[in-house]
């Protein structure tokens, strides 16, 4: 049985990953310059992140695809691994005082 999906598993991952490295470089551009503001700076990260998501998602939730709980799911379930690496990345700039 092949699932066929509307983005490749390369671009999802794709998408995570240099979403995830923009976030690391900018909470430590702010962790330098404004240390007590990382808390604030991954809070509105992960804002633009989900902004982000939904605009990469919204041709898939617009087209005819025959099934888009499988393209949401395929895309969600790396989106919340990547999450858990930025907070913990986050958590540990907070506490490094």
């Amino acid at each position: 049985m092949k699932i066929e999906l509307y983005y490749s598993t390369l671009a999802i991952y794709a998408f995570h990953f240099i979403a995830t490295f923009l976030i690391f470089l900018f909470l430590v551009f702010v962790n330098k310059t404004f240390s007590d503001k990382t808390g604030f700076a991954f809070m509105a990260c992960s804002l633009l992140k989900m902004l982000a998501a939904v605009l990469f998602l919204l041709p898939v939730m617009l087209n005819d695809t025959p099934n888009p709980f499988q393209d949401i799911v395929a895309f969600f379930i790396p989106y919340f691994l990547f999450l858990i690496f930025e907070t913990i990345y986050a958590v540990r700039l907070i506490n490094t005082k």
